[in-house]
């Protein structure tokens, strides 16, 4: 039996599941030639976490060596083929069931990198996605949004920023009236607008350049007749986050994406609750994700943490947050 069968044997789920074997010196190389970049990617983020997951196993292993000293099941013969199990071990844990979640991160870090049609995760998702999407099975989709498709090509994305200062100065003008009207505080907001954004340098766009000024990723279902574009977005599907074709709002200026964005939370029933809870920023935003604006089931918490930046950002430019409290 060879060393490659023999791993195989340690770990029968191979058979049922196309998980790599450590000792498949070219499996990294055939990412290079693949056509599916979307699945390279995550193969990479998989072997990544796999090389974590081994640095941990071994690092327990050397922590319990001295009290294998004496043992007469330590040799070097079974420490060469424990280490062996360890690093097929590594790379199945990895592969299946979603890992221990380091992979989806890496993944979707170099998506934005890399992938320049995925746009950020936000904007509206209806509660029957919602609800699909925190299914108890994990393989259950989020299937696409009814939306309309009577506007313009696929897009892409386009700075509105270069620089977290920059696009507070920016945005700041056009929240601190939807911070009036909405009885919330600007800079939160301002942290809602970033996130969304990646502090304005991931702003969606048309296939031509133009700004789509949608600097909270609303998206453009049945109920909107104006201009959108089409893009690839990450939505959380229960226990990963997918690519998915969606379409998004199109604005002229951005005051009136932020005028649009006032209406919209003002006039929908499912998020009454959030503007009840207005004068405490935090609740919120909690209440908006609770009401399904966006898949990401730590959207709340990732404003909040974008929120400090924003607040630092603020005291620099010597403005005062406006409306609601924090």
């Amino acid at each position: 039996m060879n060393s490659l069968n023999s791993v195989r044997f340690m770990d029968p789920a191979l058979l049922q599941k196309n998980v790599d074997a450590y000792t498949d010196l070219n499996s990294l190389q055939k990412l290079k030639i693949t056509e599916n970049k979307d699945e390279a990617l995550r193969k990479v983020a998989e072997q990544f976490e796999s090389m974590f997951l081994n640095m941990m196993l071994k690092s327990m292993r050397d922590a319990n060596a001295v009290f294998e000293k004496d043992s007469m099941f330590n040799s070097s013969e079974s420490n060469f083929y424990r280490d062996m199990y360890d690093q097929q071990l590594s790379l199945t844990l990895s592969q299946r069931n979603g890992g221990i979640g380091i992979a989806d991160t890496l993944y979707r870090q170099m998506a934005r990198r890399y992938e320049k049609d995925i746009a950020p995760v936000g904007g509206e998702t209806s509660l029957s996605e919602l609800k699909r999407s925190i299914r108890p099975n994990p393989a259950a989709g989020v299937p696409p949004s009814s939306v309309s498709t009577s506007n313009d090509s696929a897009g892409t994305r386009a700075p509105l920023s270069q620089s977290p200062e920059e696009f507070v100065a920016t945005v700041l003008p056009a929240v601190q009236k939807a911070a009036e009207k909405l009885d919330v505080s600007a800079s939160v907001l301002a942290a809602q607008s970033a996130l969304e954004t990646g502090w304005g340098n991931s702003v969606l766009a048309h296939s031509d350049g133009r700004s789509t000024f949608n600097i909270f990723n609303i998206k453009a279902d049945e109920r909107w007749q104006g201009d959108s574009v089409e893009l690839r977005s990450l939505e959380f599907n229960g226990s990963s986050f997918v690519p998915q074709k969606s379409r998004f709002r199109s604005y002229e200026s951005l005051a009136a994406a932020v005028d649009d964005y006032i209406a919209f939370i003002k006039n929908n029933p499912r998020y009454q609750q959030a503007l009840a809870a207005s004068a405490d920023g935090q609740r919120y935003i909690e209440e908006l994700a609770e009401a399904g604006y966006a898949t990401d089931p730590a959207y709340a918490e990732k404003i909040m943490r974008t929120h400090e930046r924003v607040a630092t950002e603020l005291a620099s430019l010597g403005q005062q947050d406006g409306r609601g409290s924090l």
